[in-house]
């Protein structure tokens, strides 16, 4: 059974300053205060012998039992012992016997924020060990493109785990996430971006871009056709990303200057864009806890720019936002032709 090797400091710990919004004024400071200084503990790389996975747990013979869905997390007896009933079930049928492999997957860890903030970071740490190692990735992440696309991109083939069939893994690393979710390691997100927009490092940025998510049924801008023409005044182009492929988004995004959008995963693509653009987030007024996106923006160089608007709800994730757009030409002005 699952036998423990070793555990290997991926990054020591280090502590993240953040650079201030641009426009930030006086009375939105506590929003921010929090995120300007972050500690971010040391991450590790562990490695396992023998492993055997099902339905995405690692099964060990001792108390520990490693969850995939969520992190490293012990169990009760009750549910080591569905967790055995349901492998003996399985195990009737057939064992699957996988040599080398890599998990970063994590509970909710499939989003497009997520998977690329958090997962592929992790696999970019692991350096040379990725080589001659599959990822393996859950059977239900076949209908999300990006995932596979992007493990492309830094020269991985995923392997898909089938539900409902049992794995040996002779050799399993599984990294730590790099930061706390919502914060980064700034060497590894820059270099990320590095490795992804290499084929596009063409020439010099200079499309303007807002990125709407009328297409979606929550968080919206309610009067979006009145966002659409105060920013048509400065030339912006109208994007739905859920329109391109992968590759395409990430062109778009490396040929991008500034970048418009409500709080959304679409901001995500920021981090296609060169060190030197610009992002102008629209968030709901009194939101102090989704700063993902500045933070994430201060990481790789790009001035951050914000406007709160008054939303239909309390939770940011599904709130639908009204834009004050004499306030939105004046602060894409600014960005524009900065003072």
């Amino acid at each position: 059974m699952l036998q423990f090797v070793s555990k290997e400091t991926l990054l020591t710990s280090s502590t993240c300053y953040r650079l201030s919004p641009v426009n930030m004024e006086v009375e939105d400071h506590h929003i921010f205060a929090r995120a300007m200084e972050r500690e971010i503990p040391a991450s590790f790389a562990y490695s396992f012998k023998n492993c055997l996975i099902s339905n995405r747990v690692i099964l060990s013979k001792r108390r520990v039992f490693f969850n995939l869905t969520e992190s490293y997390q012990k169990f009760s007896k009750r549910d080591r012992l569905v967790w055995w009933l349901n492998l003996l079930q399985i195990l009737i049928k057939k064992v699957y016997i996988i040599d080398q492999g890599i998990w970063v997957y994590r509970l909710g860890c499939g989003g497009y924020f997520h998977w690329m903030t958090e997962a592929l970071p992790q696999l970019l740490a692991l350096g040379k060990k990725v080589q001659g190692r599959q990822v393996l990735i859950p059977q239900f992440y076949q209908d999300k493109p990006y995932i596979g696309n992007s493990l492309r991109f830094l020269g991985v083939e995923p392997v898909y785990l089938e539900d409902d069939v049992a794995y040996r893994v002779n050799d399993l690393i599984v990294p730590d996430l790099l930061a706390p979710s919502g914060n980064y390691n700034e060497s590894t997100i820059q270099r990320l971006r590095t490795r992804m927009t290499q084929k596009f490092n063409g020439n010099e940025p200079n499309r303007l871009i807002y990125i709407s998510r009328k297409k979606r049924n929550k968080r919206i801008i309610l009067n979006e056709e009145e966002v659409i023409q105060t920013i048509d005044k400065f030339g912006f182009e109208i994007i739905y990303f859920e329109d391109y492929s992968f590759e395409e988004q990430i062109k778009i995004a490396s040929e991008c200057k500034i970048m418009v959008s409500i709080h959304g995963a679409g901001l995500t693509n920021m981090l296609f864009m060169k060190a030197g653009g610009g992002v102008l987030e629209i968030r709901r007024r009194g939101d102090s806890h989704n700063n993902c996106y500045f933070s994430l923006a201060s990481a790789l160089r790009l001035a951050y720019y914000y406007q709160f608007c008054e939303g239909d709800h309390q939770d940011t994730h599904i709130a639908n936002l009204n834009v004050d757009v004499a306030l939105l030409e004046n602060n894409i002005a600014k960005m524009v032709v900065p003072a």
